[in-house]
């Protein structure tokens, strides 16, 4: 890939799931090495103090962000801006198959520098394909490709195929990294006990 803009900040709209998957070989991809920038989810009607925090103290006066627009005219707008060519991209359904695909599949995009599409029909981004040179695709859903296409049908093919361009790209991938989902809930609160002094 070559790429018209470095890595750079995006803050996207916490209204729809695709919109960090679309930003995240934006603010991070590798070459010769990692570049990083932070990609943050805001409510844009009610901000959480740390993202306000973050932005202050970081200063993203630069930052791009992801609000109000679909998932698909977001990816066509992100990828003209960043990227001058592309040998590659990742195609993501517009549907909650694509997403549970899309999520393990991002990870790609970035070690890759390519960038990802979120649409229904692959002929609506055709366009922009053709124009960034476009000559193979990852696909995450029930979607056409376009140029050489590699379809994922499950998480653990996409799995297998990132450690192996790890492999290729690092000679290996010597660490694991663990979430737990339930991390994003409140805790509840089982009992409690005031004291006064």
């Amino acid at each position: 890939s070559e790429r018209a803009v470095n890595e750079t900040a995006v803050i996207v709209s916490k209204e729809n799931a695709f919109y960090p998957l679309i930003a995240t070989p934006v603010s991070l991809y590798y070459d010769s090495g990692q570049h990083v920038a932070p990609l943050l989810v805001q409510n844009f009607t009610n901000p959480s103090k740390p993202v306000q925090r973050f932005k202050e103290m970081y200063g993203l006066s630069n930052a791009l962000y992801i609000v109000g627009e679909t998932p698909e005219s977001a990816s066509i707008r992100l990828a003209t801006e960043i990227w001058k060519s592309s040998d590659a991209a990742l195609l993501i359904e517009d549907s909650n198959e694509g997403y549970n695909l899309g999520i393990v599949a991002a990870p790609l995009a970035s070690y890759l520098d390519i960038p990802v599409f979120v649409t229904d029909n692959t002929d609506n981004v055709k366009g922009t394909l053709k124009e960034l040179g476009v000559k193979s695709t990852f696909v995450c859903g029930n979607i056409a490709g376009y140029g050489e296409t590699e379809r994922f049908a499950s998480v653990d093919e996409i799995n297998d195929y990132i450690l192996a361009v790890l492999n290729d790209k690092f000679g290996g991938c010597g660490y694991i990294t663990m979430a737990n989902p339930l991390d994003i809930t409140q805790p509840e609160v089982l009992d409690s006990v005031s004291y006064h002094f």
